[in-house]
């Protein structure tokens, strides 16, 4: 049996534990939170391995999701994957996660737990809400305590603009996944996969990475070297200064619009609902929501259904007092675009 323990700002307690698999990857994913206290009450219990499930007396739903109260379990696959879920502390009190499956190919093999790390991921973000913390998908990069949020869909460059200013204008790194943003205007970081940052970073010019790249990195993770990581991400940062929605068109111009705290608002909410969709496919973070929503025919007034509306509530103060722009990038990355004019427009110089 192995432990992982994580503190997430004092705000949550992580505990992962398997029983007999071996993964030397096991701790990259949030190795920044890493902790050698052992929490006497977690708020979250990751258990990765075979299990027998305690669903008895539970309603069964399209002849393979068990609920009953405050509980949830279901045996899927997905396109390349497969996974037994099981939920004790679905909806209020501390959450237990017994899960079972793992990603066919290369990738399963090389990373063999990241998928039930994956799912953690969603009752983090619900947690975190409920105590005025918004998980958002975006990054934030963060100097003299001024932080810049960056948000967008996928694939948008979002990580490649962190990293040039990582690079070029010798700022922190918060995170380029997710982000936590406070109620009351500050933020926090949450870099999860740090490693991969910090190889994408000193050794590539774009977040891209070609076949040799790809090869570089699992040699780095298989050869266990990890852990000399350069990028320094901070705790917090005491203000927003900024937050910066990203897209991109196939044209070759920087463009600058303005945005409306309404449609601000609303785009920060999709973007984490988006995040879930985009995984369906091939990963039970997929199909969270999914989940909560034949949760729902059973218990259709629990608070699992009130979390977008804490989020957006929560958010509105942020997105009212906080200066926003959308940057249109080209469709192909360019850095000296970033050097010459993207920089100047986000840091108003």
């Amino acid at each position: 049996m192995w432990q992982l323990n994580y503190n997430i700002h004092d705000l949550l307690t992580v505990k992962i534990q398997g029983n007999g698999m071996r993964d030397p990857t096991r701790n990259l994913r949030y190795s920044y939170f890493a902790t050698a206290d052992d929490p006497a009450e977690p708020d979250i219990i990751l258990n990765i391995g075979p299990f027998e499930p305690s669903h008895e007396g539970a309603e069964v739903i399209a002849h393979k999701y068990y609920v009953k109260e405050n509980y949830f379990y279901c045996a899927e696959k997905g396109s390349g994957s497969n996974w037994k879920i099981e939920v004790f502390g679905f909806e209020t009190g501390k959450t237990v996660i017994n899960f079972d499956g793992r990603r066919h190919g290369v990738r399963g093999v090389v990373f063999p737990t990241f998928m039930a790390q994956e799912f953690l991921i969603p009752f983090i973000e619900y947690k975190l809400a409920k105590k005025n913390h918004f998980l958002i998908h975006g990054g934030a990069v963060c100097k003299d305590s001024q932080g810049y949020v960056v948000t967008g869909r996928p694939g948008v460059w979002k990580t490649s603009l962190l990293m040039d200013f990582v690079r070029t204008s010798d700022y922190q790194f918060l995170g380029d996944d997710r982000i936590i943003l406070k109620g009351d205007g500050s933020m926090l970081s949450f870099p999860t996969s740090l490693f991969l940052f910090d190889f994408t970073l000193n050794k590539g010019k774009t977040e891209e990475r070609n076949a040799l790249d790809n090869f570089r990195l699992l040699v780095r993770v298989l050869t266990n070297k990890t852990e000399a990581i350069s990028t320094n991400p901070v705790a917090n940062c005491s203000a927003i200064k900024k937050l910066i929605f990203v897209s991109r068109k196939t044209n070759h111009t920087i463009q600058t619009d303005p945005v409306i705290p309404q449609e601000a608002l609303q785009r920060l909410i999709t973007n984490n609902m988006a995040e879930y969709v985009e995984s369906t496919k091939h990963s039970p973070i997929g199909q969270y929501n999914l989940y909560v929503q034949v949760y729902s025919l059973i218990f259709p007034d629990n608070d699992l259904q009130k979390h977008f509306d804490r989020m957006r509530e929560g958010l509105k103060g942020i997105v009212m007092n906080t200066p926003m722009q959308e940057i249109i990038l080209p469709f192909e990355y360019d850095q000296m675009a970033f050097n010459t004019l993207a920089k100047d427009i986000i840091l108003e110089r």
